[in-house]
């Protein structure tokens, strides 16, 4: 007998389950707004989380949330591994180095050379082409 789709067992079937990620549980520091599934965060001074901001410091970012937070909420985060359509600020190729978008908050975006070359600033690479035209990316998140 063939097994068919084994990657797919108990109806899992997408790229999140079937790579190996960690993910976590962190609390949002926003007290007045829901933190959207798909965002970049940053670690905040209280240990809690919240949007990575266009202006924040790219070494305090710590990962994707995976759902949506609701404010003064807890919600599961991944701090390393796979997450997909990952909004995007500008184009990404496969392979591209990511940053938080300096453009709009909680989004990545392709890092220049100077960011590439500086510690700290990375915090992915695209899986997949993303372009603004469908606005999302596959993202396999790290510090560097």
């Amino acid at each position: 007998m063939e097994i068919l789709n084994a990657v797919g067992a108990f109806g899992e079937d997408d790229l999140e389950s079937r790579v190996f990620s960690l993910r976590r549980p962190f609390r949002s520091s926003v007290t007045n707004a829901t933190i959207p599934a798909k965002t970049v965060v940053s670690i905040t001074t209280d240990g809690k989380i919240a949007t990575a901001t266009t202006d924040g410091d790219n070494s305090l970012a710590i990962g994707i949330t995976n759902e949506a937070i609701e404010p003064e909420g807890t919600g599961v985060v991944t701090i390393y591994g796979a997450v997909e359509s990952v909004p995007i600020s500008g184009s990404v190729s496969a392979g591209n180095l990511l940053v938080p978008s300096a453009t709009t908050a909680g989004r990545v975006a392709a890092a220049t050379t100077t960011q590439a070359a500086a510690s700290g600033d990375i915090i992915g690479a695209a899986i997949a082409d993303g372009s603004a035209a469908n606005g999302t990316v596959d993202v396999w998140f790290f510090k560097s």
